[in-house]
């Protein structure tokens, strides 16, 4: 006979994502694009973008303490090169982007801005702003969340390339698996539209207009 000792491990499941523009509040910001879509028009360079992400733990045991920390990717490194969304930098293509609609460390609620892992219950997850990771959260094998992140491109954002993001643990990607990945194109500054437009200008003020969708 022959005993299996491996211990029972979390399997954390990335498993939808929504982009939002910067015009409101939790329940009130309108959508860049459907569910699970990429964003191909409708922001420009000095934008401020939320991006929201259903996660979901599918393994054997509860996901103990995570700190769900943001990061980026450019596809002219084929989406490889990871690293962190700063708080600030000169250097960054984004960065996370203070809000004036949303408040760091706010708790999220589930009202379908993402679509609900079937046969899962939504524990509160946070909304983070001006920091890219979230305090630890626990998710046992029946649970999920969902988190949302405000970041605004820079002047170094490429709009030749897209970006892609994820999440890990503090920079860790042990037990995590990535169904599917975010990923947003970003146009030059000029071609905004007259009047304003895009997803929120780098002040937070952004119309409304582009790409979005009321739900």
């Amino acid at each position: 006979m022959c005993w299996d000792f491996t211990a029972a491990s979390p399997v954390i499941d990335l498993v939808h994502y929504r982009f939002r523009a910067d015009d409101g509040i939790e329940t009130g910001a309108s959508y860049l694009a459907g569910h699970d879509t990429v964003v191909t028009s409708g922001v420009y360079v000095g934008d401020k973008v939320r991006l929201r992400f259903a996660v979901q733990n599918t393994g054997a045991s509860s996901a103990t303490d995570v700190g769900y920390r943001l990061e980026q990717a450019s596809s002219t490194q084929s989406c490889a090169a990871w690293m962190a969304v700063p708080a600030t930098s000169s250097e960054s293509h984004w960065t996370m982007g203070e809000s004036s609609f949303i408040v760091n460390n706010a708790s999220t609620t589930a009202f379908g801005a993402v679509t609900a892992p079937p046969g899962k219950s939504f524990v509160n997850g946070y909304v983070k702003t001006t920091d890219n990771q979230t305090n630890g959260l626990t998710l046992t094998t029946s649970q999920y969340t969902e988190l949302e992140y405000s970041i605004i491109t820079s002047p170094t954002t490429s709009t030749s390339a897209y970006y892609c993001f994820r999440l890990t643990n503090v920079g860790a990607t042990t037990n995590f698996v990535y169904t599917i990945t975010p990923q947003i194109t970003v146009s030059p500054a000029p071609q905004r539209p007259q009047g304003g437009g895009g997803a929120g200008n780098a002040g937070g003020e952004g119309n409304g207009s582009g790409a979005q969708q009321s739900g």
